[in-house]
């Protein structure tokens, strides 16, 4: 009987979100489940902040990080997931970890290169901006490029990521850039002594700015800065678009979440059922209809980044209802919102790509 519960819970919840333009159709074929569901009680799900978004380190990424330390240490973590699988999510995780995921198949973007303003704007390299706007948005831009790298931003890319800025401003985009002092004040103070905050912004903008970077309009300097930031993207199943690694990721935690928020004290954050999860989640795409479809599930790491902030940001009675909305597939109701996300989708480089 807890194993019906448990599926049905997935069932209802994995495909009817309103991120997948409502596809309640879509529900599981249980029959089809590869392996069984597993819920164990949350005996170290919260980190110190508490962090409802926080997930478990994953089975494999431990041995793997073992594995690395000592060459005579012998893993059998996950060694029951498929071969075929595609994509095996890795936990949301405050800090940098291994990847469980196979070799990426890497963006055409993905190879840096100097921006084509670089030779142009060498002169600028040690002057100050001419106008005190400009060089607001410029170092806030630098501070948002900060913000979502997994790696550490050098001087050498800060002084190019710069340079390409500057460039922008004096285009009829230039707005793209000058729009960052609309929101990015607001962030700063979020985001400065809350590290759910910072983790959950970190996501939201990695997201808007690979929409940015694929989207048919990029500009050579953006395309060229965005694509050293963000790294090759990870595909999990190829399409128009591609469903990535980041999405299936996002569609893992999602499910987890949910299910913790509805079990309090349990969870099923780990590496068998993830592996359902991303089985699934591969097929449901290749299913899917629509192209609209197809595209709402390609851009579910936008939408659940958005949902986390949002999350974060509201009080306990719009939390019950947000919760309830998003399990029955139904949109937010307008009144629950975070208002900063409305200024965010607004102003920058997305703005016109969302609309």
């Amino acid at each position: 009987m807890q194993k019906q519960k448990l599926s049905a819970f997935l069932s209802a919840l994995l495909m009817t979100s309103q991120t997948t333009a409502l596809a309640a159709d879509w529900g599981y074929d249980e029959s089809k489940q590869p392996t069984e569901l597993k819920a164990s009680p949350a005996k170290s799900l919260q980190p110190k902040s508490a962090n409802p978004f926080a997930r478990t380190p994953s089975p494999s990424a431990a041995s793997k990080a073992a594995a690395s330390a000592s060459h005579a240490a012998t893993s059998t973590e996950g060694a029951d997931a498929p071969e075929e699988l595609k994509a095996t999510p890795a936990a949301l995780s405050l800090s940098p970890k291994p990847s469980t995921h196979p070799p990426a198949k890497a963006s055409l973007k993905t190879t840096p290169k100097v921006p084509a303003s670089a030779k142009s704007a060498a002169a600028a390299r040690s002057k100050p901006a001419t106008s005190a706007g400009k060089g607001t948005a410029v170092d806030q831009w630098l501070e948002l490029f900060d913000l979502v790298s997994k790696e550490q931003v050098t001087a050498d890319q800060k002084t190019r990521y710069a340079e390409a800025l500057n460039h922008k401003l004096t285009t009829p985009r230039g707005v793209e850039v000058s729009q960052i002092t609309e929101f990015w004040p607001e962030v700063r103070g979020r985001i400065k002594n809350s590290e759910d905050e910072k983790s959950a912004f970190a996501a939201f903008f990695r997201a808007l700015l690979r929409f940015v970077l694929k989207s048919k309009t990029v500009t050579e300097d953006d395309s060229t800065v965005l694509s050293e930031l963000l790294g090759p993207e990870r595909i999990s199943v190829p399409g128009d678009p591609p469903l990535t690694e980041e999405s299936v990721d996002a569609y893992g935690d999602m499910t987890c979440f949910m299910y913790e928020q509805a079990h309090p004290g349990k969870t099923i954050d780990a590496m068998d059922n993830r592996t359902v999860f991303a089985s699934v989640i591969a097929r449901k795409y290749s299913e899917a209809p629509t192209d609209k479809d197809k595209r709402a599930m390609a851009n579910f790491s936008l939408s659940w980044s958005k949902f986390k902030v949002t999350w974060l940001s509201a009080n306990e009675s719009d939390r019950k209802q947000l919760f309830e909305q998003y399990t029955m597939g139904k949109p937010p109701s307008s009144d629950i919102k975070d208002p900063l996300i409305t200024t965010i989708f607004a102003n920058g480089p997305w703005h016109p790509k969302l609309n």
